[in-house]
């Protein structure tokens, strides 16, 4: 079974200004979707799991600092995964282990009728 995995960042608060900084990112709200590309439900969609949240930030003194016009999603990753006490990998394992209970649950429902 693989999986494909998918982020994305739906919104990000930011401070009008910070110090001398304006539009500072101050929380990142998350979310990384793994579907599968083998199991399927009882209509033929392919199971999926997600995990989401946000992610407070701080502007660390010597830090650089990325203007709102500039980031990324490759930022706004890296500053999540940055703050999680997991690793990406281990977030990746954990969807895995959600969509094969979800496939194991599935294979032992049975449908139909007797006649």
């Amino acid at each position: 079974m693989a999986n494909n995995y998918e982020w994305s960042f739906p919104q990000l608060i930011r401070a009008a200004t910070e110090g001398d900084k304006s539009d500072v990112v101050k929380c990142i709200f998350w979310k990384i979707t793994a579907t599968s590309d083998s199991h399927q439900d009882e209509d033929g969609n392919y199971l999926h799991s997600n995990r989401g949240g946000e992610t407070g930030l701080q502007l660390e003194d010597g830090e650089e600092f990325v203007p709102y016009n500039d980031i990324t999603p490759d930022w706004c990753k890296s500053r999540v995964l940055a703050h999680l006490d997991e690793t990406e990998d281990e977030i990746k394992a954990g969807l895995d282990s959600d969509i094969s209970a979800s496939a194991a649950a599935q294979s032992n429902i049975l449908a139909g009728t007797p006649w």
